[in-house]
C-alpha cells in the first residue's frame, strides 16, 4: 500500500524571530543543521525504504535535504509544486499566530493582497500527492515546510477551517503519510455471543432463533470500526458509508460468533474492510466494508442541526 515520508526543513534565522517566512529566503540556524543531521541518522537507522527525496526549491528546504541525503546517500531533486505558501502582506511579519494571519488562513480564496490562494496552493500540493499515491513502487521523502503540510494533512484528514489554520510540525520531525505504518494492526477480531435479541426471528423473518442478518452486519461494523480506531487522530471518529455482505450459514442461540476484519486498502480519508464471521462450526458470513474518517464534533454538530429542522 503507498505511503511517503514528510520532513520540514530545519530551523532558519526567521524561524528563531518568530517571522513569517512564506517563499521568503532565511538560512538554516546551526540548531537547523543539527536538526537535518538528526533526521538523516534517524532515517538511516531505521531502516526506512525511501526511493527519493522531492524537495522545495527554497533554500532552506534544499539545504536540509542535502544533508539528509548525504547522511542517507538517498538521491534528491526539486519538486516546485511543494514550495512555501506565498502568504503575500504577511510575509515577514511578526508573530506567526498573530489573530489575523491565523484568521487569513481560513478564507480559502483570498490570495494574502498579492500572494497566493490557499485554493491555488491545494491544487499544485494535491496533485503531487495523487502522482505519490498513485505510485506503489517507489517511496518518497517530501522535505518541504510547514504551510505545506497543512494540506497534506488536509489530503488524508477532515478538518475545520480552524483546525487546518493551526496545523502545525516541529522542525524536522520525520513523519510517515498514507497507507498504514508497519506497527500499526492490519487486523482485528471480535466475538458476540448469539442472544434472543439478536435473533431473525426477533425482526419477523423466517421464525427461526438464529443469527439474524442485520445483526451480523451490525457485528461486521462494530469489529472494523475498532480495527479503524488504530488509525484516527484527535477529534476524529469514523462513519459507515458502505457494506456488502453474504450470510453463508445459519448460527443458534448460544453460540459465539467472530468477526475478523482486515484493512485491505485507504485513500485520504476512506477505509476499505474485508471481514469474514465464523461461528463455532465454520465460516457463516463474509463481506466488505467502507468507512470514513470525519470530524467528531462537525458531525455532532451536523446531527444536531437536523434534529431542529
Amino acid at each position: 500500500m503507498a505511503h511517503f515520508y514528510f520532513v520540514r526543513h530545519g530551523e532558519t534565522e526567521w524561524n528563531k524571530a518568530d517571522r513569517i517566512c512564506g517563499i521568503s529566503e532565511s538560512p538554516l540556524t546551526e540548531l537547523g543543521r543539527q536538526q537535518a543531521a538528526e533526521a538523516g541518522e534517524y532515517i538511516k537507522a531505521q531502516g526506512f525504504r525511501i526511493d527519493e527525496i522531492l524537495h522545495s526549491p527554497l533554500g532552506r528546504a534544499k539545504e536540509t535535504a542535502s544533508i539528509i541525503s548525504g547522511i542517507t546517500g538517498i538521491p534528491m531533486r526539486e519538486e516546485k509544486r511543494i514550495r512555501e505558501h506565498n502568504f503575500g502582506k504577511f510575509e515577514g511579519t511578526s508573530p506567526k499566530d498573530a489573530p489575523d494571519f491565523i484568521l487569513a488562513k481560513q478564507n480559502f480564496a483570498n490570495d494574502f493582497e498579492g500572494g497566493e490562494s490557499l485554493f491555488r496552493v491545494a491544487q499544485r500540493v494535491y496533485n503531487v500527492l495523487d502522482e505519490i499515491m498513485a505510485d506503489e513502487t517507489r517511496v518518497y521523502l517530501l522535505v518541504a515546510h510547514g504551510g505545506i503540510f497543512r494540506f497534506i494533512r488536509s489530503y488524508f484528514e477532515n478538518l475545520t477551517n480552524e483546525e487546518f489554520a493551526r496545523s502545525l510540525i516541529a522542525n524536522c520531525k520525520v513523519l510517515r503519510m498514507g497507507d498504514p505504518a508497519p506497527d500499526k494492526p492490519l487486523e482485528h477480531s471480535l466475538t458476540w455471543e448469539v442472544t434472543d435479541e439478536m435473533t431473525a426471528k426477533r425482526i419477523g423473518s423466517a421464525g427461526s432463533k438464529i443469527l439474524s442478518t442485520p445483526n451480523m452486519v451490525a457485528l461486521m461494523e462494530a469489529c472494523a470500526l475498532e480495527l479503524a480506531k488504530e488509525y484516527l487522530s484527535e477529534g476524529q471518529t469514523t462513519v459507515g458509508a458502505e457494506v456488502s455482505c453474504r450470510h453463508l450459514a445459519p448460527t443458534p442461540v448460544g453460540m459465539k460468533v467472530t468477526a475478523t476484519a482486515r484493512l485491505k486498502k485507504t485513500e485520504r480519508r476512506k477505509m476499505w474492510f474485508d471481514i469474514e464471521v465464523h461461528d463455532e462450526k465454520g465460516l457463516c458470513g463474509k463481506g466488505s466494508h467502507l468507512r470514513v474518517k470525519v470530524n467528531s464534533k462537525a458531525m455532532k454538530d451536523k446531527g444536531a442541526a437536523k434534529a431542529q429542522t
